[in-house]
């Protein structure tokens, strides 16, 4: 077989066609990966547009940041030149200077903001479901082809974009690997394969995390698509964050907002709509380039405060402050607003506050302009430490002040809350926490419920769990009503046996210790 990075030489066959028809399908409980092994390191991890960006430096930085910040903080200040001239490994990646009286590493400007080399990288694609699993490499000249190849698989009637000859044979021959691994089925030999065709009402539907499907009378758009069919997440979930759009909304360049796996699965013919990125860097990502090479064609980059109409729909794209990689540093995401027929809902994402601005002046500037109905917020209070390089592995600056600290990225139950007093929304629903099962809740949530009673907002509380729906047109009755507070309940419930179920696990390490201990000693 010829190595998948090297293109052959055209022959004299069209070269411009669709995939045609296929006889088989995927099951649709598959669940995708586009992974990434660092050589020399235990370092495994999905592929994302940062290491895109980074290319083969990104082992290069795993391995040095440790190094290099163990090295600024135990080593006396006397010997900390010398003992960095002796590992000229740490150079490659990282400056040693001093900011007055105090050292501090600072990650290279060359390696900080210019794209890396991307041959070499360790990518392939993993595909787990009940009938068997599938691991092999996948090098990006391939995203293309499979780009094209699996929404078919997974009952796409969409043709994908046209493939080159020589894409043709690699999709025969992913084809063959997914036959000999027994991952093949014949087409409707399952109850779910006619999910989404059905008409739906206008509304908003959580899929899981962060990933939410906004309906019109006449349009769907995605946003922040990402599912995970098979980590208790309803395979219903997965279609409906993927079959049957009209756009795609990509809020950042984060693995679990721009998830390219699930992106894998989306029609290629609709468009994707992203942040503008203003200076490109390793904290903020191209997002287009990556894109194209899953083979969407129609990227379109969004400012903020910029709207565009996508059928009945309306998305506006809303500044965006937090989850600031380390203090100081831009990153262009974007919050949203998407008004349909009778609704109107916000999304946080997983905003905070950063160096340049605060959120709560945006919201209530989105209060005065949009007035939304729903808003989804995020409630996690993600914290990372500096020393150990923060959310990605390695900081850009370091000293031995910031060693010390904790970083937060997104807003808490305390943010949230006074976001809801800004926004007054009708209902507001917890999101953006790596929850995808049907009966999971945001972590949180309790704090969260806390913090609104004490400001009398509890009313607005709606903890959806993923596949439940929000309509416009949803009576406020005593059903409703019960319905929610039974919701309350139960995530109550829910993170209270989750408490306690940690809590056992932990004193029966420690039990099976002391036994250990004991047995080594007699």
């Amino acid at each position: 077989m010829m190595p998948p990075h090297e293109r052959p030489a055209p022959d004299n066959r069209e070269h411009d066609a669709p995939l045609s028809a296929l006889d088989c399908k995927l099951p649709l409980d598959v669940e995708l990966a586009l992974t990434y092994v660092a050589p020399g390191l235990d370092y495994a991890g999905e592929v994302d547009c940062r290491l895109m960006f980074l290319g083969t430096r990104h082992a290069m930085l795993l391995n040095d940041f440790p190094r290099a910040a163990t090295l600024l903080c135990d080593t006396p200040e006397a010997s900390l030149g010398d003992a960095w001239c002796a590992d000229p490994e740490l150079a490659r990646c990282h400056e040693l200077r001093w900011e007055g009286d105090k050292p501090q590493i600072r990650l290279r400007d060359e390696i900080f903001s210019q794209p890396g080399e991307r041959v070499g990288l360790a990518l392939g694609l993993e595909l787990v479901c009940s009938s068997g699993r599938l691991r092999h490499p996948c090098p990006p000249e391939q995203w293309r082809t499979l780009g094209a190849l699996l929404p078919r698989l997974l009952g796409s009637d969409d043709p994908g974009p046209r493939l080159q000859p020589h894409e043709h044979r690699w999709a025969e021959e992913w084809l063959q690997r997914f036959e000999r691994q027994g991952l093949l089925r014949l087409p409707g030999s399952t109850a779910t394969d006619d999910v989404g065709q059905e008409r739906e009402r206008p509304g908003v539907t959580l899929i899981g995390h962060s990933s939410l499907r906004v309906t019109g009378r006449e349009s769907a758009i995605s946003i922040d698509p990402f599912v995970l069919p098979g980590r208790n997440q309803p395979v219903r979930n997965a279609i409906l964050a993927t079959r049957n759009l009209t756009a795609i909304a990509l809020s950042h360049a984060h693995w679990d907002h721009c998830h390219l796996a699930t992106l894998l699965r989306c029609d290629k013919s609709i468009p994707v709509f992203v942040p503008r990125i203003h200076v490109p860097t390793v904290f903020n990502p191209p997002m287009v380039d990556v894109l194209q090479s899953l083979g969407f064609d129609d990227v379109r980059e969004l400012d903020w405060w910029e709207t565009v109409r996508i059928g009945d729909l309306e998305l506006v794209a809303i500044p965006f402050h937090g989850e600031e990689d380390e203090p100081g540093e831009r990153i262009d995401h974007f919050t949203y607003v998407v008004r349909g027929p009778r609704f109107c809902l916000y999304g946080g994402v997983d905003a905070f506050r950063d160096r340049q601005g605060d959120m709560n002046v945006v919201l209530a500037e989105v209060r005065e302009r949009h007035r939304p109905d729903w808003a989804f917020l995020p409630i996690s209070c993600m914290t990372y430490p500096m020393r150990g390089g923060g959310v990605n592995g390695f900081c850009r600056v370091l000293d031995r002040d910031r060693a010390g600290m904790e970083f937060q990225y997104t807003a808490g139950p305390v943010e949230a809350a006074e976001w809801c007093r800004i926004l007054a929304p009708r209902i507001c629903v917890p999101y953006a926490s790596f929850t995808f099962g049907s009966l999971d809740h945001a972590p949180g949530l309790r704090a969260f419920h806390g913090r609104l009673v004490g400001m009398g907002l509890s009313r607005i509380l709606w903890p959806l769990r993923p596949g439940q729906r929000l309509l416009p047109d949803d009576p406020v009755s005593l059903r409703r009503e019960f319905m929610r507070r039974a919701d309350v309940a139960l995530a109550w419930v829910d993170t209270w046996a989750r408490a306690i179920l940690t809590g056992a696990r932990s004193r029966l390490r420690v039990l099976r210790a002391r036994i250990a201990g004991i047995t080594r000693v007699s």
